[in-house]
């Protein structure tokens, strides 16, 4: 699923079986704010990082409120949120086991 838009709300949807080189689920570029919400995000991959989502250029944030990054049989690979620096490179990576709530932020390169 390739979504390119800046402000994306993502509601009760399962996202699973996906793959790319990164934001195997879905990415979240420039200058965007992506949100999930009480939807599912298993079993995708992404080969750079991201699995389930990634993260890259100023101004990117992912908000995951209620939603299942899947666990065990149904996780992302190889994790479920990378952020990638301007060149495209992981530089951290975060997993999650099963619903989970928290706010990405590209900038920071953190997810809490």
């Amino acid at each position: 699923m390739r979504l390119i838009a800046n402000d994306v709300v993502i509601e009760r949807v399962r996202l699973e079986g996906n793959a790319a080189a990164a934001g195997g689920g879905f990415d979240v570029g420039t200058l965007a704010t992506k949100t999930i919400r009480d939807s599912e995000v298993v079993r995708n991959s992404g080969y750079i990082g991201g699995g389930g989502a990634s993260l890259y250029g100023t101004g990117s944030l992912l908000i995951s409120e209620n939603t299942d990054w899947g666990s065990g049989e149904t996780d992302n690979i190889p994790d479920d949120v990378g952020i990638l620096d301007d060149d495209g490179e992981l530089v951290q990576s975060y997993s999650f086991d099963g619903v989970a709530s928290f706010t990405c932020d590209g900038d920071e390169r953190t997810c809490e």
